[in-house]
């Protein structure tokens, strides 16, 4: 964190300005299936500092791969050189000056958790168990590992680390190319159940041999698999942001406490899940904390 430390005691010289600066290091280790046998393994590093500089409400932005003091050096120059011939944004207030600290976890590793060699034999017991229904299986198994800290000029220097990781399983038949999928993640790896993984995928396969029916036009009641219900509920909460509701695009727009769902459908964001990948803080330092969306089908909060 020296380069973080160098940077702010550049813009320290100068109390006209307000900054947010965001020091972060990201690996990864992906592996690649291709017609059921190893197609390719990536392993990646990279450490960013970027920068967003204020000056009254006219705001400049940089950021930099494996920094160096003379390139910080050349960036702030740059910016100060800049900024104020940049427009104004008339909507800046203030830069985040909430302190509150998530609450210590520790976090695993997943790239030293989920070696390459465990993630090739989960991709080839898969692959033999669709093997016998004349399938292939193109699969990818993903682990990051991401650390950062932020720091502003009100004051607020946070850091936090989180180890997601996902695993996709395209099963396609070698004849009728149809195809099924699977797929699991989180941050935690004792929730992955490989035996239940690979049955539901036998189980879509096992559908695939049923005869197709033609349906004719017309409203139909359509049942959702919970894949599909999580992915209509994340395209629905784009429209929770409070983004989209200034850009007048949001579905929710109007619909504060109103039903908007039927009562057994309540969406909440909760950073305590154990199940999902944890996330400490906003991209401006402010924590996250519990969010009640929707309660038995009423719509509560935009995020």
């Amino acid at each position: 964190m020296e380069n973080l430390e160098y940077l702010k005691s550049l813009l320290d010289i100068h109390p006209e300005l307000q900054y947010e600066i965001i020091e972060q290091y990201w690996t990864t280790d992906f592996l690649r299936f291709y017609h059921s046998q190893t197609n390719y393994n990536i392993s990646k590093e990279t450490t960013t500092l970027s920068a967003t500089i204020y000056k009254g409400k006219k705001s400049f932005n940089f950021m930099l791969d494996n920094a160096t003091s003379e390139k910080i050096d050349n960036a702030v120059h740059n910016a100060l050189t800049i900024i104020d011939k940049l427009p104004e944004d008339p909507y800046f207030v203030d830069l985040e000056n909430d302190k509150t600290l998530a609450k210590p976890r520790e976090v695993k590793n997943n790239i030293e958790a989920i070696p390459l060699k465990l993630k090739t034999e989960i991709l080839s017991r898969i692959a033999e168990a669709v093997a016998p229904h004349n399938f292939d299986i193109f699969g990818s198994f993903v682990c990051n590992y991401q650390k950062y800290r932020l720091i502003n000029s009100n004051g607020l220097d946070k850091t936090s680390e989180n180890s997601p990781y996902y695993l996709e399983v395209k099963a396609v038949h070698n004849k009728s190319q149809v195809t099924v999928i699977e797929a699991f993640g989180g941050e935690d790896f004792q929730y992955f159940q490989e035996q239940n993984f690979i049955e539901h995928l036998l189980q879509k396969i096992g559908y695939c041999f049923n005869d197709i029916v033609d349906i004719e036009p017309g409203t139909y009641d359509v049942i959702l698999a919970p894949r599909c219900l999580g992915e209509f509920a994340q395209y629905l909460a784009y429209g929770m942001h409070a983004r989209s509701l200034d850009q007048h695009s949001s579905f929710f727009e109007g619909k504060l406490n109103q039903k908007v769902f039927p009562e057994w459908i309540s969406i909440c964001d909760d950073p305590d899940d154990p199940e999902i990948i944890h996330k400490d803080y906003g991209s401006n330092g402010h924590i996250y904390r519990y969010l009640s969306l929707v309660d038995n089908g009423i719509f509560r909060n935009f995020m």
